[in-house]
C-alpha cells in the first residue's frame, strides 16, 4: 500500500521556533497547569519538561491524578497552559488563533479514547464513521470512499465496513477508531487509555497495531496507560510524577531481544525526582538527604537529620 495515500500533512503557516530541533515533533517547555475552583487550586503540571522526537512511539504512566491525561490534552489543542510553551512541528501553540487551533486539531492531530462512544457514531456504520471527519475537507465522494477503506484495510477492518459500532468487539471498534483518528492524515497520534477496556490478548494486538502504522505511516505516536507491559511494544516509557517527568525507560535492540534502561529525568533547574520503591529500598524518609560525590559517583543516603 502506498504511504502516500495516508500521507497529506498539512504544512501551511508551518514554521520552526528557534532553539526547537527540528527532529522535535512535541516540545513542552516549563508547561505549568492549574485548575482554579471557587474554594481551591489543583497544580496539574508543575513545569513539565517534555519532548517527543518524529516518528517515536512513546508510552506515557503514571498514577492517577499525577497529569498523564491533561499533558495529552495539551498537546491536542484541548487545554492551554496556565504558563509555559507547547511546540508541536516547531509552532508555538499558545499562539495559534481559534481558526488555527481548529485546523490544528482537524490536521496534525488524531485522537483515540478509551470509551467507544466518544471514537463512534452509534448510528454509522464503520465505513461512514471512517470518512465523516473527511467531509470537513476538500475532495469527492469517491476519493473520500477509496481512502475509507484503505485506512480499514490498514487496521484489519474492511471486512467490517458495513457493520454498526454495537455489532463489533471491544478490540474491533478501537480498530475502528484509529481508522477515525487517520481518516485526515494527522502526523500524531494521542491515545488516551486505548485498552483501557478490553482484555490482555486484545490490548497486545492494538499496541501491535500501533506500531505497524508507526512503521507503514511514519506516525508519531503518543499512548497514555496503565498497562506496564506497553513496554516490550515501544521506544520509551515516560513516567510522569506530581505533574514533572520524574523517570524514563528507553529500549536497546540486543541479539536476545529488547530491554529497557532506566533514568531518572533532571529538570531545567538540576531537580530530579525518586521514586518512592527507590526510596524505600535505600530506607530513605523524611524531607532531607546526604548527597556526596564518591569515584565521580552523585551518592544520596539517608541523613541523619531527616525530619
Amino acid at each position: 500500500m502506498n504511504e502516500a495515500h495516508f500521507r497529506n500533512i498539512n504544512k501551511t503557516g508551518e514554521h520552526q521556533e528557534e532553539n526547537i530541533p527540528e527532529e522535535s515533533a512535541i516540545h513542552c517547555d516549563g508547561v505549568v497547569k492549574i485548575y482554579f475552583s471557587d474554594t481551591s487550586r489543583v497544580m496539574a503540571l508543575q513545569g513539565m519538561d517534555f519532548f517527543v522526537k518524529k516518528g517515536e512511539v512513546i508510552g506515557i504512566i503514571g498514577k492517577s491524578g499525577s497529569g498523564k491525561s491533561t499533558l495529552l490534552n495539551m498537546i491536542g489543542g484541548l487545554e492551554m497552559p496556565t504558563a509555559g510553551k507547547i511546540y508541536v512541528n516547531g509552532r508555538d501553540l499558545t499562539t495559534l488563533k481559534e481558526k488555527e487551533m481548529v485546523q490544528y486539531r482537524r490536521k496534525t492531530i488524531g485522537f483515540v479514547w478509551q470509551r467507544s462512544a466518544r471514537n463512534l457514531f452509534p448510528y454509522m456504520t464503520v465505513l461512514e464513521n471512517v470518512k465523516a471527519p473527511m467531509y470537513f475537507e476538500k475532495g469527492t465522494g469517491k476519493e473520500r470512499f477509496r481512502r475509507a477503506m484503505m485506512l480499514l484495510e490498514e487496521v484489519g477492518m474492511a471486512e467490517q465496513a458495513d457493520k454498526f459500532p454495537a455489532q463489533l468487539s471491544g478490540g474491533e471498534q478501537q480498530r475502528v477508531a484509529i481508522a477515525v483518528a487517520l481518516a485526515n492524515a494527522p502526523s500524531i497520534l494521542l491515545a488516551d487509555e486505548p485498552t483501557g477496556a478490553v482484555d490482555t490478548g486484545t490490548a497486545d494486538k492494538i499496541f501491535r497495531l500501533f506500531c505497524k502504522l508507526n512503521e507503514d505511516l511514519g506516525l508519531t505516536i503518543v499512548i497514555v496507560t496503565h498497562d506496564l507491559s506497553l513496554a516490550d511494544k515501544v521506544q520509551r516509557i515516560v513516567r510522569i510524577a506530581d505533574g514533572k517527568v520524574s523517570t524514563e525507560k528507553i529500549r536497546r535492540e540486543r541479539y536476545t531481544g529488547s530491554f529497557h534502561d532506566e533514568y531518572v529525568v533532571l529538570d531545567k533547574a538540576n531537580r530530579l525526582q525518586l521514586d518512592d520503591e527507590i526510596l524505600r529500598q535505600a530506607g530513605i524518609q523524611g524531607k532531607r538527604v546526604q548527597v556526596q560525590v564518591i569515584d565521580g559517583r552523585i551518592v544520596i543516603s539517608r541523613s541523619s537529620q531527616s525530619r
